[in-house]
């Protein structure tokens, strides 16, 4: 685990990085209950980031806002880019919250009701380009998770991926097996906005799936 030098450097940064978070949710009105169960959770989710080993270029923490808690247009409005908010497609909004596959049958690997964290976070560059179904697959034969909708909104509201590539939220999916939920920005390279999108199209070079190595912690 290294030195307690570097012990204590790495716990000085996930300190960091969760007040960030929490101060970043705050500035764009996340509900106070939600950021109240975020924030007790802090020493648990900093100590177990503590224990594993996490490569340089992955995220070590996110945290999940559920939808038993905001709706998705509730959550794509802390999506931001530019002066612009994030959007759900009119076809998506009205609609049903997209049924959440299994994405892992591993406890580590389940999503939770309450808000919670994902740990160890690719970001979607390791699959950019390939088919959400290849990637999802490619993704679970390393005892990874892609990333649900919410933990995909999560990522897009904490980091700026949206200028990098575009998300399959393939852990997700609309109307049983056939329709994956999607975050881009709209044609005029502007506003974020969540959409969806068969299957058999998930394949555009400017896309990537995200992936996450834990979640539930929370």
């Amino acid at each position: 685990m290294g030195t307690s030098k570097e012990w204590r450097e790495k716990a000085k940064r996930l300190d960091k990085l969760f007040d960030n978070q929490i101060i970043t949710l705050k500035k764009l009105d996340c509900p106070e209950k939600v950021i109240d169960i975020l924030k007790r959770h802090e020493n648990e989710v900093i100590s177990f980031c503590l224990h594993i080993r996490i490569p340089p270029n992955r995220i070590p923490f996110l945290p999940v806002i559920t939808p038993a808690y905001c709706k998705l247009e509730e959550l794509m409005l802390m999506v931001r880019n530019k002066k612009e908010k994030g959007r759900v497609f009119p076809q998506v909004a009205a609609d049903r919250y997209p049924v959440i596959d299994a994405v892992g049958s591993q406890p580590f690997l389940r999503t939770r009701f309450d808000p919670y964290f994902v740990i160890n976070i690719e970001d979607g560059t390791l699959n950019k380009g390939v088919e959400a179904i290849r990637a999802q697959k490619k993704i679970i034969s390393n005892h990874r998770s892609p990333l649900t909708v919410a933990e995909s909104i999560s990522l897009c509201i904490h980091t700026d991926v949206l200028s990098r590539h575009f998300l399959w939220a393939a852990g997700s999916r609309w109307r049983g097996e056939y329709r994956i939920p999607e975050i881009s920005l709209t044609d005029f390279g502007e506003m974020p906005q969540l959409a969806n999108e068969d299957i058999s199209n998930c394949h555009e070079f400017s896309w990537g799936t995200a992936s996450c190595g834990y979640r539930g912690v929370g």
